[in-house]
């Protein structure tokens, strides 16, 4: 691949990290994906803690229920 060609897919990167940030500057995309990457990072970390949090008290709850025996006399 010659240096047009280089330039060429560099530019589309450059186009579709662009389009993945969305407003950021043009003159750090790099840095910008940098921080919306950490952004996301961070989100799924907070909804793992959240699914995580649920899961117990769903397992809690069916154990409660399952410790929960009628006697007939």
């Amino acid at each position: 691949m010659g240096a047009l060609g280089e330039f060429r897919r560099d530019f589309e990167v450059a186009k579709v990290v662009g389009h993945f940030v969305g407003g950021a500057d043009a003159g750090a995309p790099a840095d910008a994906l940098r921080a919306k990457i950490a952004a996301q990072e961070e989100e799924m970390k907070k909804l793992r803690r959240e699914l995580d949090a649920v899961r117990m008290k769903s397992a809690s709850a069916a154990a409660g229920d399952a410790n929960a025996v009628e006697v007939k006399v």
